[in-house]
């Protein structure tokens, strides 16, 4: 691949690709290449005085046809569907833990044990730990007791409010 910076970019239509519609664009390039590109995009997603990295695939009587791209350092940051990052896995973690911890105390026979959203969440904490670091703890308990509730007051036709 060369590398060069755009000096134009002309929209010049549209046709249709197993892939959907694409947009050919007319790319100048600074040290002379003309060269046709298309995009999956109306806007590509590269812009007049970026460098970019194009290669030409072929040539005909119409002109030069190629590839042209952002050098992979120079990708516009948007939303990533991909890659690691621990954050986002330490959430998705702690979401399949407690949806798990929430079925696993809704399954079991002593329901008093584990009646409040604290309980639920200890458990949930064990499985975190265990994803975590593989290490089997003993299930905990809640830090927290739980307040004894007053009964809702009822009123004349027998309606909590």
């Amino acid at each position: 691949m060369v590398t060069s910076k755009i000096k134009s970019i002309q929209g010049n239509g549209t046709w249709e690709s197993k892939h959907g519609l694409m947009y050919a664009n007319i790319v100048e390039m600074e040290d002379g290449t003309i060269l046709k590109a298309n995009s999956k995009s109306q806007q590509p997603p590269y812009k007049v005085g970026d460098e970019v990295e194009y290669h030409v695939q072929g040539e005909n009587s119409y002109g030069k046809w190629g590839k042209v791209k952002l050098p992979d350092e120079q990708k516009p940051q948007g939303k990533s569907y991909g890659g690691f990052s621990p954050e986002k896995d330490a959430k998705i973690t702690r979401q399949s833990c407690i949806k798990a911890a929430a079925e696993w105390c809704a399954g079991q026979v002593d329901t008093e044990r584990y009646d409040t959203p604290l309980q639920v969440i200890a458990v949930a904490q064990m499985f975190a730990n265990w994803c975590e670091t593989g290490d089997i703890v003993d299930q905990p308990e809640a830090k927290y007791e739980t307040p004894n509730q007053e009964p809702h007051p009822v009123d004349e036709d027998n309606l909590t409010f």
